[in-house]
This record gives C-alpha cells, sequence and structure tokens, in this order.
C-alpha cells in the first residue's frame, strides 16, 4: 500500500499566492484548515460573512 503525504497551507503561504497571482478573484477559492477548497459563487459571501474566513 502506498502512502500519500498530504500538504496543509499555512496563511502566509496562501497569501503568498495571492501576491504571487497564482490564486486571483476569479479563483473563488478559501483555505479551511490547511486545505484550499473551491467555493460554490452563490455560497462563498455567505460564508464569508458567518465565518470570517479568507476568501478572494
Amino acid at each position: 500500500m502506498t502512502t500519500i503525504k498530504m500538504h496543509l497551507w499555512t496563511v502566509t503561504e496562501y497569501h503568498k499566492m495571492i501576491n504571487c497571482g497564482i490564486l486571483t478573484p476569479e479563483s473563488r477559492v478559501e483555505l479551511l484548515e490547511g486545505r484550499i477548497i473551491e467555493m460554490n459563487s452563490q455560497c462563498a459571501p455567505m460564508l464569508q460573512q458567518l465565518n470570517g474566513r479568507l476568501i478572494i
């Protein structure tokens, strides 16, 4: 059996990806518990208000 390692992203790494243009406002992603999750465009503004999460 093969073991797969998962890299969990830090807020600093997430912000670097934004600053470098890897993630853009069109990306519609959120950093949740170290994972970059693609957000449904209808849910993202509501989640941002409710949870104060990082959404671009």
